[in-house]
């Protein structure tokens, strides 16, 4: 039934709570697990300070910070062999990205802050977006 599950992760607990869920559930089925951390593209207010930098250098620090989520959130023993882990740059809002990657999954397993009333209302959600607008079934972790 789920052979391929998607898990956005980023560097917080709820990514934590969403990986091992997905983890598990991975075990019990036989499943592959895709761990997609999606980096924004930097704000319009910070586009004249990284172009003063060194080429390259917002890229590589954005892809050092990658490898340290991956390596905080990385399973250990053989449920890390069922864990790919893949970094994607936005062209787009990160909700759009991910539900994009869902296509390739049968299961997508989102961590949620359960934000409610006005902060949810100001940011909106990633999680609500994804369960939305997403090809395949969403679980949302809290």
């Amino acid at each position: 039934m789920f052979q391929r599950i998607l898990v956005p992760i980023d560097d917080n607990e709820m990514s934590r709570r969403a990986l091992a869920t997905a983890t598990t559930l991975a075990e019990a089925l036989g499943a592959r697990v895709l761990a997609l951390h999606v980096i924004d593209p930097p704000p319009p207010y910070t586009t004249r300070i990284a172009q003063q930098l060194p080429a390259g250098e917002l890229e590589r620090s954005q892809d050092e910070h990658a490898a340290e989520v991956f390596a905080s959130l990385r399973p250990t023993g053989a449920a890390g062999e069922r864990v790919e882990f893949r970094t994607l740059r936005a062209e787009r809002r990160v909700w759009q990205e991910i539900v994009a990657a869902a296509q390739h999954a049968d299961l997508v397993v989102v961590g949620t802050h359960g934000r409610d009333g006005v902060a949810r209302a100001m940011m909106g959600s990633v999680a609500e977006h994804v369960a939305r607008h997403s090809p395949v079934p969403v679980m949302l972790v809290r």
